[in-house]
């Protein structure tokens, strides 16, 4: 699985980095392994679609298409606590051009997720629906990876997989509370609450 040098996650709508896509004709960059533009994730598989003007984000105005000519993958690795465990959100759609009608791809090589563009349309609307998931950190750095398994039909029979893929964007890592911190907020505010009261009979 891809790595980088461990920092803070960054970048989650993908809107920073180099030779930003823009416009409605050319929206979107294809990106292959070993572009760094993408600010904070390295790409992997065979390629990805940048999106700029092409379609609408669901925060911002960029977002991913997983497949560029053929199913890719991006990752970041950040930093984390072992033993924390931290919640991930992300938005998914899917490239309603073509088939399939089921977009699908997977997250951290495990967790499957699909997105259905039987409503969706080209290149609009998108319908993003938000994702989410827990993971506990294993040590002082993860990497969080997402890899489309969307490959079939051949589109035209040109490609080396099917280039209309799972969409995403609005990519967040947050750390949850432990139970005993919570604990402790709820106690302070009910401590505050009664005080108020106190003050108020008075």
């Amino acid at each position: 699985m891809p790595s980088a040098e461990a920092a803070l996650f960054q970048n989650g709508s993908f809107e920073i980095g180099n030779n930003l896509p823009s416009g409605a004709v050319d929206g979107f960059n294809t990106l292959y392994p070993g572009n760094t533009d993408l600010t904070g994730w390295t790409i992997g598989g065979h390629s990805i679609d940048w999106i700029g003007g092409l379609w609408a984000a669901a925060d911002g105005v960029r977002s991913i298409d997983l497949n560029g000519l053929g199913p890719g993958s991006i990752s970041q690795t950040f930093d984390t606590i072992a033993g924390q465990t931290y919640d991930v959100k992300f938005m998914l759609s899917g490239n309603g051009y073509d088939l399939p009608i089921i977009k699908t791809l997977i997250v951290t090589g495990a967790l499957t997720f699909q997105f259905d563009t039987t409503s969706a349309g080209y290149p609009d609307p998108m319908l993003w629906e938000e994702r989410s998931f827990n993971f506990t950190a294993a040590g002082s750095s993860t990497t969080l990876f997402f890899q489309s398994t969307t490959t079939t039909p051949d589109f035209s029979g040109i490609y080396p997989g099917n280039p209309f893929g799972p969409a995403l964007d609005y990519v967040r890592v947050s750390a949850v509370p432990e139970p005993s911190t919570m604990l402790l907020l709820g106690s302070g505010l009910l401590g505050l609450i009664g005080y108020g009261r106190r003050r108020m009979k008075k």
